[in-house]
């Protein structure tokens, strides 16, 4: 019975047993901080995903309003500075791309140049 308690380091032996002042360490439970990092980069994917899926929703309703430019006439769309097929084109433009941006810059360069 001694030589399980004087194994234990910290321990103090008396000559029956362990002294009523042994302090025996307690064991602090040790976790391998690799699991946060991993549910941290699950939950920062989830919300750029979240992200860019209302982007694509934005952008869907932003190409809605194009429906609404090619209803104008000439006239109106050479004030903006684009014409119908500048509008028709952007309006084409993949989702990933932002189509409105797009149709800003054709507008700059047609006002520089007039």
């Amino acid at each position: 019975m001694n030589k399980l308690y004087g194994s234990i380091p910290g321990t103090q032996l008396c000559a029956q047993g362990p002294c009523d002042s042994v302090k025996v360490p307690t064991l602090q439970p040790r976790f391998h901080s690799t699991a946060q990092p991993v549910v941290r980069w699950h939950i920062n994917l989830w919300q750029k995903f979240q992200a860019y899926l209302k982007l694509l929703n934005t952008r869907r309703i932003e190409r809605a309003a194009f429906e609404q430019l090619l209803k104008l006439d000439d006239s109106t769309l050479s004030d903006i500075g684009v014409s119908k097929a500048d509008v028709i084109w952007a309006s084409k433009l993949p989702l990933s791309q932002d189509a409105s941006k797009e149709l800003e810059l054709i507008a700059r360069k047609y006002k520089q140049h007039y």
